[in-house]
């Protein structure tokens, strides 16, 4: 009686052949990477020269916007993601920490709602039309309630609260911005013998 060997390890047999074959026959690749660049952004507001961030690193939905020293922490980068068919440049804010999106709690359209974080759903809310003055900085507006991003009460402290009120043009809705560069290398690994 002829001796059979298991299926599974048959197959196991003959996978490793075939590996080792083609490792024979193919030309040793050379080890090579690839370099990822991408940007987050920093918002400094004009008045105070702090910020924006998400409170406390905070990861949760609902948390607050707030504004704090400019440290570029996870909290305080922001990733931009083009809102298409907008004739000025609307963007969706992505905090870097929380992976959460910047808007207006509650889809609110009176002055003093307060921003914050939640999962990104394209909603109107989430939408940020960046209008430009002639010295690079911007005001930040809502585009659900066309109100702008506004530290409360011209307030100059950290941990200060973040709201949209009625856009005036004042250095407490005014923001500049600063690109972070960030970049990845990959190294790929070639078939070596």
């Amino acid at each position: 009686m002829v001796a059979r060997m298991p299926l599974p390890t048959f197959r196991a047999l003959l996978c490793a052949t075939v590996v080792a074959v083609m490792a024979a026959l193919l030309p040793a690749a050379p080890a090579s990477a690839v370099t990822l660049t991408y940007y987050t952004y920093e918002l400094r507001n004009v008045n105070s020269g702090l910020c924006l961030e998400i409170d406390n690193w905070m990861t949760s939905e609902m948390t607050r916007a707030t504004q704090n020293a400019c440290d570029r922490s996870a909290p305080q980068q922001w990733r931009y993601s083009d809102v298409p068919g907008q004739a000025t440049r609307t963007e969706m804010m992505t905090n870097e920490n929380s992976r959460l999106c910047l808007g207006i709690f509650y889809y609110r359209k009176d002055d003093y709602a307060q921003a914050g974080q939640w999962a990104c759903n394209t909603s109107d809310a989430q939408f940020w039309r960046f209008d430009n003055f002639a010295d690079g900085t911007y005001q930040l507006v809502n585009y659900i309630s066309g109100k702008c991003l506004d530290v409360a009460d011209w307030n100059t402290r950290g941990d200060a609260v973040v709201q949209q009120y009625t856009c005036h043009g004042g250095a407490n809705q005014r923001w500049a911005e600063t690109a972070i560069r960030h970049s990845i290398n990959i190294h790929l690994g070639g078939l070596s013998r």
